[in-house]
């Protein structure tokens, strides 16, 4: 059962990559500190390869679940470590990458989809 979710995992894979792709240029939109600029680079990188390397159409979907869980861990840590640092506008877009991260998570339907 899909349990209300109808987001298709194709889709959730374009939406990805293109957080990945603005967690990568935010640091040089927003002018962020070295170490949020870090940050958010390898989390940008790690997104969108991710989303590019997730066969749609195979078991590779599971490993895609469980990684976009702990990516959503990964990116609240950085939100809160941005936030006791008092660092700016970094808060908001991890914060923002996080919850698009859960809603995809929450929403998308991982199973196969036909070829």
């Amino acid at each position: 059962m899909s349990g209300g979710r109808h987001f298709t995992f194709s889709a959730h894979v374009a939406v990805e990559f293109l957080v990945g792709v603005a967690l990568g240029a935010a640091p040089f939109v927003f002018d962020f500190d070295d170490g949020a600029t870090i940050a958010s680079l390898a989390f940008g990188v790690a997104i969108a390869t991710g989303a590019l390397s997730t066969s749609v159409v195979g078991h590779a979907i599971s490993a895609h679940r469980a990684w976009d869980r702990g990516l959503v861990v990964m990116l609240l840590t950085a939100t809160v470590v941005s936030a006791v640092a008092d660092i700016g506008i970094d808060t908001a877009v991890f914060a923002a990458a996080a919850v698009i991260e859960g809603a995809l998570l929450a929403i998308t339907r991982y199973i196969p989809e036909r070829a």
